[in-house]
């Protein structure tokens, strides 16, 4: 006689309960392990109380930002938010409120692995995105970030760098 735990069609497996509950684990454990950089908290950016974040992730670092800083900058980055909540992931995240005092929530946000990039060239990006500005050395990482994220409003740095010092020396 085969055994299964199946009582009727509307219970769930207890062995898949138990995968997903693990499953649910290693992420925490994962996201735990890894450095966060909460760009959401950041004093300049504190005035956009926006509900809407995200996270950007590589294999070190998470790197919390409001969505639409992140989407306006690139067209990847909106095609990705547009599409179904694949990419969606809880997160505990740090609320303030009126009284000012501190909690933490967990909250389903989007979270978007770019394994591929280094943590420098993440945060090089993400600030660029909030701020409009790059620094000479962000230049390199940003070239190679603007051809695989599709940068909506990229202005060819390097370019822009050489016109500027070229009239300096005049």
């Amino acid at each position: 006689m085969q055994s299964n735990s199946y009582v009727n069609d509307d219970v769930i497996d207890v062995g898949d309960q138990q995968q997903q509950q693990q499953k649910q684990l290693k992420i925490l454990n994962n996201q735990q392990q890894r450095k966060k950089i909460d760009f959401c908290q950041m004093e300049t950016f504190k005035k956009f109380q926006s509900p809407f974040y995200c996270v950007i992730s590589n294999d070190e670092y998470d790197f919390i930002c409001h969505t639409i800083f992140i989407m306006a900058m690139s067209d990847y980055f909106r095609s990705m938010f547009d599409q179904t909540e694949d990419y969606y992931d809880y997160l505990l995240l740090l609320n303030e409120d009126k009284n000012g005092s501190n909690e933490y929530c967990r909250k389903k946000i989007p979270r978007i692995y770019l394994k591929q990039f280094d943590s420098y060239s993440l945060e090089s990006f993400i600030k660029f995105a909030y701020t409009l500005r790059l620094d000479n050395n962000d230049i390199d990482s940003m070239e190679l970030m603007k051809k695989l994220l599709e940068f909506s409003i990229y202005i060819n740095c390097v370019e822009m760098i050489n016109y500027l010092e070229m009239k300096m020396k005049k």
